[in-house]
């Protein structure tokens, strides 16, 4: 990323469910208003007298503000605005829940500067204790059911995608992962 100020955050909290191609924020940076502004020059010099060395010039300046996290929309539309705004807008990559939001509306962020944390929760992973009696009658890619005590009425099913051997002598109890979708 790069180094500028959040001007809009469109999610304020954790728990948000985003899509990718999300708006997540609006960033003010002069460096990356003036890398616009120079793609949009390059642009039109181009387009007013072709040349080869132009068009690779206005391939690398595309190609800095993709690698600053534009999206290739974003810079395609650059060209064709009356005016460039102020501000960029950053959209979510990826799809997942936001698990962590370290930044505020207003706050300057440097480049590397951690934004958001998206996590996808499609596939969760269980790690479960289990009686060592019981461990014999559980095998990897057994289907099994589980509850958790946060939702004791619901009840989900999961595959055992590996089982730890390894048996704790104080408390007679294996380590098996469970896989849920």
């Amino acid at each position: 990323r790069i180094n500028g100020r959040i001007d809009k955050l469109y999610i304020r909290q954790t728990g948000v469910p985003v899509q990718k191609g999300m708006p997540l924020y609006d960033l003010y940076s002069e460096e990356l208003n003036n890398a616009k502004q120079s793609y949009v020059q390059l642009y039109q010099q181009q387009k007013a007298h072709p040349s080869a060395q132009l068009a690779q010039l206005v391939n690398n300046a595309k190609n800095k503000l993709l690698l600053w996290g534009m999206s290739e929309n974003a810079v395609a539309q650059l060209p064709m605005l009356k005016n460039i705004p102020f501000t960029t807008t950053f959209y979510s990559s990826v799809s997942g829940v936001i698990t962590e939001l370290p930044i505020v509306e207003g706050q300057y962020v440097n480049e590397g500067t951690p934004l958001f944390n998206i996590a996808d929760l499609s596939t969760v992973y269980v790690d479960a204790q289990v009686y060592a009696v019981n461990e014999l009658s559980i095998h990897q890619n057994d289907w099994v059911e589980i509850q958790l005590p946060q939702f004791p009425t619901v009840t989900m099913q999961g595959k055992v995608i590996a089982i730890n051997p390894f048996l704790s002598d104080e408390q007679h109890i294996v380590l098996v992962r469970i896989m849920l979708d």
